[in-house]
């Protein structure tokens, strides 16, 4: 954590302004340590360079992933019992557990991922980031966080999971990046951002309009509220939703193996086909690859969509959404200029303060 990331944090619960206090520095960088509120009601650890700044009610996850630092610093960080048992609650630890061992799987920074950040983000030119605050919930591995840093905004990057530890790995090198652990109901951030972007997260919160939201209640004026969230599935997309019912509860190892298949079965009766077709000289064979669907990722490694076939079969909920109802979302929190065009499987949303 770079110090000068304090006066953007407050805390998720109060939003109080939160102190803190230093164990261990590393290259210029607090490694581990506390932030807590001025009254010392609410303290929140910095474990390998990342402020952990979720709610209480998942505190205790914390502790199953870092055992060592709690009890290397028990005297700092008192137990604190938890009672409640809310729909949120239930679904935020499955997905926290489903993401947390997904993205420390596949998380490597490939070079592709300059292709897939300027297909999710394509309203916006890399000259459109320069100089600006911007704020990424639900980074995952920090892919999208990475090339925002790159075009030279100061990026403020958070997701629910462990996924932290892998952002902050891919994005370390940059000064102009931050990794924070958070919820998006409670985002333990300041309105003080000139872009807010949410990619892919929403359609698997357990309560959609109030994840949007609470994304629009961190918007100052002027703020830019960008999102990218599924579409309703058709075709064979349909047929994912009873596996779900049986993958979203097997052990994650087993889950990698089927995910695997899955995804060597598509790149073997689909995109491979399609592949040899659009390099054919043949223009009836190009036409009919040009209309063949699911080959998004006949572009990118193997390795890609394995990752995409786990997060499908994993994550606990997961839904697609009308133009209409995107729509809605933004008028509803009073938004200006609003602006919803479809990408592939879902849709770009965009408005302003």
């Amino acid at each position: 954590m770079k110090r000068r990331l304090l006066e953007y944090l407050e805390c998720p619960e109060t939003t109080q302004d939160l102190t803190l206090e230093i164990f261990n520095e590393k290259n210029n960088e607090v490694y581990e340590g506390l932030l807590r509120t001025k009254d010392k009601k609410f303290i929140y650890p910095i474990i390998n360079g990342v402020p952990r700044l979720l709610p209480v009610s998942l505190q205790w996850e914390l502790r199953r992933y870092h055992k060592e630092f709690f009890k290397k610093y028990s005297n700092k960080f008192p137990i604190v019992e938890i009672s409640e048992d809310s729909q949120i609650l239930k679904y935020s630890k499955r997905t926290l557990r489903s993401y947390s061992y997904q993205w420390k799987t596949f998380d490597e920074m490939l070079k592709e991922w300059k292709i897939y950040f300027d297909d999710y983000m394509k309203p916006f030119k890399p000259s459109f980031f320069k100089g600006k605050k911007v704020l990424d919930v639900g980074c995952g591995y920090g892919r999208i966080a990475y090339y925002a840093a790159k075009y030279n905004a100061e990026v403020f990057a958070m997701d629910l999971s462990e996924a932290v530890e892998s952002a902050y790995k891919n994005t370390r090198e940059l000064p102009n990046c931050h990794i924070v652990q958070g919820s998006i109901y409670n985002i333990p951030f300041k309105k003080k951002f000139d872009l807010i972007y949410c990619i892919g997260v929403i359609q698997h919160t357990p309560k959609k309009e109030e994840s949007f939201r609470k994304l629009a209640e961190k918007m100052k004026k002027d703020t830019l509220l960008y999102i990218w969230v599924y579409s309703k599935r058709k075709g064979l997309y349909n047929l994912i939703y009873p596996m779900r019912k049986f993958t979203t509860k097997i052990p994650f190892r087993m889950l990698k193996i089927i995910c695997f298949g899955c995804a060597a079965a598509q790149s073997i009766l689909i995109l491979l086909p399609y592949k040899l077709m659009i390099l054919s000289r043949v223009s009836s064979l190009k036409k009919i690859a040009k209309k063949m669907p699911y080959t998004t990722y006949a572009y990118y490694p193997f390795r890609y969509n394995y990752a995409d076939w786990f997060d499908r079969l994993s994550v606990p909920l997961t839904d697609g959404f009308s133009k209409e109802q995107v729509e809605r979302w933004f008028k509803n929190v009073g938004l200006r200029d609003i602006s919803i065009t479809s990408r592939v499987t879902g849709w770009r949303g965009s408005g302003k303060k």
